[in-house]
C-alpha cells in the first residue's frame, strides 16, 4: 500500500516514538470531531490493532446523539468493535459539586479504565495534536507551574498515548477534507467561557500577530523541554540519590548536602516531587527550613523537617488530622492540598457559583476559629439541594467512592457542623441566599 507523507509520518511517530506494532491493542478515544476521525481513520488505513470508545456525554442535545451515531456507523462499516455509553454528566456534576468539564473528564477516564482492563488493552488513544500542545504550554506558564510543565502534553504518559501530537490542526483538517472523512462540530470549541478556548480564540491569535509561527515554536519548545527534563533528572540523580535513605516506615532526605549548589531550589523540587510536592509549597518548605518540626502535607505524605533532614511519611489508612484556623489565615496546607480563603467576596445570585473546587459560604453562618479534620464515622451534614441529613458514610457510597479517597477526605467544621466537605459537597445550611450579606470563597488547590 502507498501511503501519503502524513500518513508516513503518522506511521513513523506511532512506531518510533510511541513503540506500536500492528499486534498491539489500542483503545482510541474517538468523540466524533474531526481529530479524533483522522486518528479513527488512519490507525484503521494502516491496519493496527484498534477498537473505538465514545463518550456521550448528552450535554448538546440531538447533537450528542448524531455524534454517537456516526462514530457507530464508520465502526461497524470497517469491522472495528465500537463501545458507547451515555452519561448524565449535568447530574453528575450537580451531585459531586464538580464542573462540567471535570465531570466528563472523571466520567470519561473512568469508562475507559474498566474498558483497558476488561478487554486488555494496552493504550488508550487521544487525538491531542500540536495546537493543544501551544495551548496547554501557555495554559501552565500563566498558572504558574513548574518548569517541567513547560514540556506539555507528554507524547505518552502510562497507558495514554497522543498520536497526532505533532501535527497541527491545520494538517489535520487538510488530511480530513482530502480524504472525505466525515466528523462532526462541537459548538463548545467555538465558547471563550473555558480558560483553554480563550487561549485558543482570544490570546493565540493576538500573539500570531507578533510571530505567525508561535504555535510551531511552542511546540518545539515542549519537545525541547521534553529532551532537556531527561537530561537534567539523569545529572540531578547523581547529586540526589547518595542524599536519599529509605527505610521501611519513612524516607530520610539529607538536604544539607546540596544547600550550597546553585541550583538547591530546584534539587529541593526534584527530590520531593515524587511525594506529590510542588508548586508553592515547595516554596513555603525552603523557606522554613531553619524551623525544625515543621510540618507540611502532599496528597501522600506528610513532611517533616528535622534540623538537617526531611523525614517523609506515607498517610495510612488510619491516618487522622485536625487543625484550627483563626479569622486572620489566607491559607493553609493540608494534606492534598492547599486551602484559600478570600473573605468578603463579591458575589451575586447571579452569578455562576460552578467553579472546580470552590465554595461560596454565607460568612455570617460562621464562628471563628473554624476546624479542618479528616472525617470520621457517625458524620452527617445536609448536600447542598437538600432539607435532609445524611450519613458522610452513605454519601461516599452513593458516590461510589474508592476506600482510598474517602479516607484522605478533610471536612470544614463551624462547631460541629459539617460546612464543607473540601473539594466536595457544600452543606445545604451554609449555602449563599437572597438574606446573604457577607461571602467567604475558599478554593481547594489539589496537588498533583
Amino acid at each position: 500500500m502507498t501511503h501519503t507523507k502524513f500518513e508516513q509520518q503518522f506511521l513513523n511517530y506511532c512506531r518510533k516514538r510511541l513503540g506500536l506494532t500492528s499486534e498491539t491493542p489500542i483503545l482510541l478515544a474517538v468523540s466524533g470531531g474531526v481529530d479524533s476521525m483522522v486518528m479513527l481513520h488512519l490507525f484503521h488505513r494502516l491496519h493496527f490493532n484498534i477498537s473505538v470508545a465514545h463518550c456521550n456525554f448528552n450535554l448538546r442535545g440531538s447533537a450528542s446523539d448524531e455524534d454517537d451515531k456516526l462514530c457507530e456507523v464508520i465502526c461497524k462499516t470497517w469491522d472495528v468493535p465500537f463501545y458507547h455509553q451515555k452519561f448524565e454528566t449535568k447530574l453528575f456534576a450537580k451531585e459531586n459539586g464538580i464542573s462540567i468539564q471535570m465531570a466528563a473528564r472523571e466520567l470519561r477516564y473512568n469508562w475507559f479504565d474498566e474498558l483497558t482492563e476488561k478487554y486488555n488493552f494496552e493504550f488508550i488513544a487521544t487525538a491531542h495534536h500540536s495546537n493543544d500542545q501551544a495551548e496547554t504550554i501557555l495554559l501552565n506558564l500563566i498558572s504558574g507551574k513548574g518548569v517541567g510543565s513547560l514540556r506539555g502534553i507528554p507524547s505518552r504518559n502510562k497507558k495514554i498515548i497522543r498520536p497526532l501530537l505533532s501535527f497541527s490542526k491545520k494538517e489535520i483538517l487538510a488530511y480530513a477534507v482530502k480524504n472525505n472523512i466525515e466528523w462532526g462540530e462541537d459548538a463548545s470549541n467555538s465558547s471563550t467561557d473555558y480558560e483553554r478556548n480563550y487561549i485558543r480564540h482570544k490570546v493565540l491569535p493576538n500573539l500570531q500577530e507578533l510571530n505567525p509561527s508561535i504555535q510551531e515554536n511552542l511546540f518545539r519548545l515542549g519537545n525541547r523541554m521534553e529532551e532537556m527534563n531527561f537530561l537534567v533528572d539523569e545529572y540531578s540523580k547523581s547529586l540526589l540519590e547518595p542524599c536519599i535513605q529509605k527505610q521501611s516506615d519513612f524516607v530520610k532526605i539529607n538536604f544539607t548536602s546540596f544547600m550550597h549548589h546553585p541550583s538547591k531550589n530546584y534539587l529541593i523540587w526534584l527530590a520531593l516531587k515524587d511525594f506529590g510536592f510542588g508548586g508553592n509549597i515547595i516554596e513555603d518548605i525552603i523557606a522554613a527550613l531553619q524551623e525544625s518540626g515543621k510540618t507540611f502535607y502532599s496528597n501522600q505524605y506528610t513532611l517533616r523537617i528535622d534540623r538537617e533532614n526531611f523525614i517523609l511519611q506515607e498517610i495510612n489508612a488510619d491516618f487522622s488530622f485536625e487543625a484550627k484556623i483563626r479569622s486572620s489565615v489566607k491559607k493553609i496546607n493540608l494534606p492534598g492540598g492547599e486551602l484559600i480563603f478570600q473573605p468578603n467576596f463579591k458575589f451575586e445570585l447571579t452569578t455562576s457559583i460552578r467553579e472546580e473546587n470552590t465554595a461560596f459560604i454565607d460568612a455570617s453562618r460562621l464562628q471563628f476559629p473554624l476546624a479542618i479534620r479528616t472525617w470520621k464515622n457517625g458524620d452527617s451534614f445536609y448536600p447542598l439541594g437538600m432539607n435532609q441529613k445524611k450519613k458522610l458514610s452513605d454519601y461516599f457510597i452513593d458516590k461510589k467512592l474508592p476506600i482510598h479517597q474517602k479516607n484522605k477526605k478533610l471536612l470544614l467544621m463551624n462547631g460541629e457542623d459539617i460546612v464543607w466537605i473540601l473539594g466536595d459537597r457544600l452543606d445545604h445550611r451554609y449555602r449563599i441566599t437572597n438574606n446573604t450579606t457577607s461571602v467567604l470563597r475558599m478554593k481547594w488547590e489539589v496537588y498533583e
